[in-house]
């Protein structure tokens, strides 16, 4: 998985690696830029509609990885990277990518996107061993603050914070769970 930003939207880019015509050329290489805002240097070097329009058919692709390899992720919401802990899950390979995520740290969790409201939320997702089961807990942004919750033995945690990474620090590294 290979996560970049440009105009601050997050794409997966992975697939797209070998038919990138600028692979390698003046040293540029996609997988550089794993988790990191290209947005500059995407304006640099294409000087062309066409990586504009390659993006563009990305948007409109229902969150579908296009035939070019591209697939618009969600918003940039983060201060300044892409957090190790943001995963990208196609929804229709989620719970067995989840098996996979979650199978030798239980006490962890993962943050990626909601389809169901991808403008103003994310989703964190985690293993409840008391449960045993997964749990998925939606984060929203609300004006200029993120707002969510979390249950951990009976109690219930409500957050507020401005950014995303406060919230999941809060939240999530503050009740013992590792980011994966």
């Amino acid at each position: 998985m290979i996560l970049i930003s440009v105009n601050n939207i997050i794409y997966e880019v992975s697939r797209y690696i070998p038919n990138h015509p600028g692979e390698g050329i003046r040293n540029i290489y996609l997988r550089k830029f794993h988790r990191k805002d290209c947005t500059s240097l995407f304006e640099k070097f294409h000087n062309t509609n066409e990586a504009d329009e390659l993006l563009i058919k990305s948007n409109n692709n229902n969150f579908k990885i296009t035939a070019d390899g591209i697939s618009m992720v969600c918003p940039f919401f983060f201060k300044r990277k892409i957090p190790k802990y943001f995963y990208f899950i196609e929804e229709d390979m989620l719970n067995e990518n989840l098996e996979k995520i979650f199978l030798e740290k239980k006490n962890s969790f993962i943050l990626r996107r909601n389809l169901e409201a991808l403008k103003n939320s994310l989703i964190i997702t985690y293993y409840d061993t008391n449960e045993q089961s997964y749990i998925h807990n939606k984060i929203i942004k609300i004006d200029n603050h993120w707002e969510g919750s979390i249950s951990i033995e009976n109690q219930t945690f409500h957050y507020k914070e401005a950014n995303i990474e406060k919230i999941i620090d809060k939240m999530m590294i503050g009740n013992n769970f590792d980011p994966l």
